[in-house]
């Protein structure tokens, strides 16, 4: 295929895949119709299932265990399309707007690079709708992310197993959302402060107990950027500064000074519960890329020194222990004094098994999870191009090289939309950075993989041999992807040089 031809390509294939999903993915089901979008869509009827045939995870509980399943899946075989072992979690056949932000930024980029305004009007539309009509009278957060969604069967909020507000993985696209409901967004992150921080010394709880519950680091990393979102909206005004560092700084305070190495946990200051689970005592790759990368972007909207620092140590230790020279390969779970957590990984145990012990996979199932291989990689490119320091690209062309020695994905079993996306991002923003021709190759062999493997007459899949369209697989990813592949070839500068909400994480 020639330079030419593919050009074409990538881009036609990101606009029709979208202008199907906008013309079909719209909630036109139950008694209330509304221009909102649905997580699901059969790619055979272009309509979303109430339930896709054999999901075990619609089971109850007691159904799953009878047959044999447990409340957590142990392992996702390839070709099962479970991102998340809890029925909540997998946000199927409902509306949930978190899941829907890679789609959303996609849909703007894509009005961006064509011209064509129908996308970017169709985000506002779905944007403002959502925003005004699904919000909790009682604390003025979102009903939204891994556990409460929208059924537009039953015309209804859902909260499958417990009814709390979390955020996490997906970056919310919040100047985006400001402009289609601008107080529902300042309340939202002002309740996010209210509910899910503790004010007297930053710890954060995923759900909205205060500052209690699990502390993990991907949310963390979530509201250290939304408070300096508003921070920035405010013109500087307030607290919001403030705050977004006693966030950063309560994981900070947890490292090993001699490495710097962050723990993904920090303890509560009465924690009942077992300390010495490993998230509590290792770094994972959550840190490297879903912590200091939104750090990064809070400082790019602040110009806070201080988090830049924080963001930029971080990786430097990961520089450092988190690569296995003798392998090139990237480890997946490190000790805060440095060593690598060697495999096999556990089969079982409640949550020993979601250890990332050894290697880091690249084709990870699981999306809420400890290993997150796109945005590791993406995050020391978004380094580079802040300092333009050695060390950062040394570990992006590490990871450049390991990747292509892992192509085709999965073996040839192909993966998610999610993986191929954010692999094109990163292949392509290295090309731009490095202005080497051969990324740009690299670039093009995953979006022909992705193509190929993903590829339904008139949408992509997000999985392979599935047979649906599933926001949670991450098809804004791969849209993104393509449409910066698209530029790229056409010397045209791409968007998150310029915007750091931009970035495919």
């Amino acid at each position: 295929m020639s330079p030419e031809e593919s050009k074409d390509r990538y881009l036609s294939h990101a606009r029709q895949s979208l202008e199907t999903f906008i013309k079909y993915g719209t909630d036109h089901y139950g008694v209330i119709h509304s221009p909102i979008w649905v997580t699901t869509l059969d790619l055979e009827t272009l309509d979303c299932p109430r339930v896709i045939p054999g999901d075990i995870l619609r089971q109850t509980k007691l159904e799953r265990l009878a047959a044999g399943h447990t409340m957590y899946s142990t392992s996702v075989p390839i070709g099962n399309g479970i991102r998340a072992g809890r029925i909540s979690q997998q946000g199927r056949c409902v509306s949930n707007l978190l899941f829907d932000q890679p789609m959303i930024r996609a849909a703007n980029a894509l009005s961006r690079v064509t011209g064509q305004q129908d996308y970017a009007e169709a985000v506002q539309a779905y944007a403002a709708y959502y925003l005004q009509h699904f919000v909790d009278n009682q604390t003025g957060l979102i009903y939204w992310g891994w556990h409460d969604s929208y059924d537009p069967f039953d015309d209804g909020i859902v909260f499958p197993e417990v009814h709390f507000h979390e955020l996490g993985i997906f970056v919310p696209q919040w100047p985006l959302l400001h402009q289609a409901a601008p107080e529902v967004i300042e309340r939202e992150i002002e309740e996010i402060w209210e509910w899910h921080v503790n004010h007297q010394n930053g710890q954060i709880g995923r759900h909205n107990e205060h500052g209690r519950g699990c502390s993990f680091i991907w949310c963390a990393g979530e509201f250290v950027l939304a408070f300096a979102w508003l921070h920035h909206l405010r013109g500087g005004k307030g607290p919001w500064l403030d705050r977004a560092l006693l966030v950063a700084r309560r994981h900070w305070e947890f490292r090993n000074p001699q490495t710097n190495l962050v723990p993904n946990r920090t303890p509560e200051p009465d924690e009942g519960r077992d300390t010495q689970r490993f998230d509590f005592l290792c770094s994972d790759t959550c840190v490297p890329g879903l912590w200091a990368a939104r750090l990064l972007m809070a400082w790019r909207i602040t110009g806070c020194e201080e988090l830049h620092n924080m963001a930029c140590a971080e990786l430097k230790a990961w520089a450092r222990y988190g690569w296995d020279i003798s392998t090139q390969q990237p480890w997946g779970l490190l000790e805060l004094d440095g060593r690598a957590v060697p495999g096999p990984r556990a089969e079982s145990g409640s949550y020993d098994k979601y250890a990332p012990r050894g290697h880091l996979n690249l084709w990870t199932d699981y999306v809420n999870d400890y290993e997150h291989p796109g945005p590791y990689a993406l995050s020391y490119l978004m380094a580079y191009h802040a300092t333009g320091a050695p060390e950062f690209l040394t570990v992006a062309e590490q990871f450049a090289a390991c990747y292509a020695k892992n192509l085709p994905a999965n073996g040839g079993h192909g993966t998610y939309a999610h993986h191929y996306g954010q692999l094109i991002s990163f292949a392509v923003g290295l090309a731009v950075l490095k202005e080497e021709s051969r990324y740009l190759a690299l670039a093009r062999q995953v979006a022909d993989e992705a193509i190929d493997k993903l590829w339904s007459d008139s949408l992509f899949a997000g999985y392979p041999n599935h047979g649906y369209y599933e926001a949670i697989h991450g098809v804004g990813y791969l849209l993104l992807g393509l449409v910066e592949l698209s530029q790229a070839e056409k010397g045209t500068e791409l968007s998150w040089q310029n915007d750091p909400f931009a970035w495919n994480l």
